[in-house]
């Protein structure tokens, strides 16, 4: 019965093969074995290098797009620390008087530095136009907000973005 040859037999075989050979074809076989060593030793090397030295075009636009956000980021930052802060009473004077004028029939429920707010039935701009409104003129934050599609009644219109309503409830944070 034969058996499969071990890693030992094969390096026996090539031991033996090896010593068999003239001392030129050892020579020979020395070196094509030592410039493979030196072929996968630069590859090793010279890949990492190739990605980072002859590559960055790709590398530079990405980075390039990152430093932009990075900057509207900050200018918005800054935008907000030089706005002056207003009270919180000043706050939630403000926020009634912007839901009054964009949601006259939201319905406000005020607790000590929050404001809930009811609505239903309201175009996705007006309510966009109101929450910007409450960011930028009422300095006020929304906590919470549990917004669905209000069933409409009226007819679609051309614009089939505001034949959808909206419904529901805002939690919005008074500034301290």
């Amino acid at each position: 019965m034969k058996h499969a040859p071990t890693q030992k037999d094969w390096l026996g075989w090539l031991l033996n093969t090896y010593s068999s050979l003239k001392p030129r074809e050892q020579l020979g076989l020395k070196v094509i074995l030592g410039l493979l060593i030196l072929w996968l030793s630069v590859l090793s090397v010279w890949r990492p290098a190739e990605q980072t030295w002859f590559k960055p075009p790709q590398a530079l636009a990405q980075l390039e797009l990152q430093l932009q956000e990075m900057k509207r980021l900050q200018a918005q930052a800054q935008a907000i620390r030089a706005q002056t802060r207003i009270s919180t009473q000043e706050a939630a004077k403000v926020l009634e008087k912007i839901t009054k004028s964009l949601l006259p029939q939201a319905q406000m429920t005020a607790s000590e530095d929050t404001v809930q707010i009811s609505f239903s039935s309201v175009s996705p701009s007006v309510l966009a136009r109101w929450l910007m409104d409450l960011r930028e003129s009422a300095q006020c934050t929304v906590v919470q907000a549990d917004l669905t599609r209000a069933s409409n009644a009226a007819p679609p219109s051309s614009n089939a973005k505001e034949s959808v309503l909206w419904q529901g409830r805002v939690i919005v944070g008074l500034p301290h």
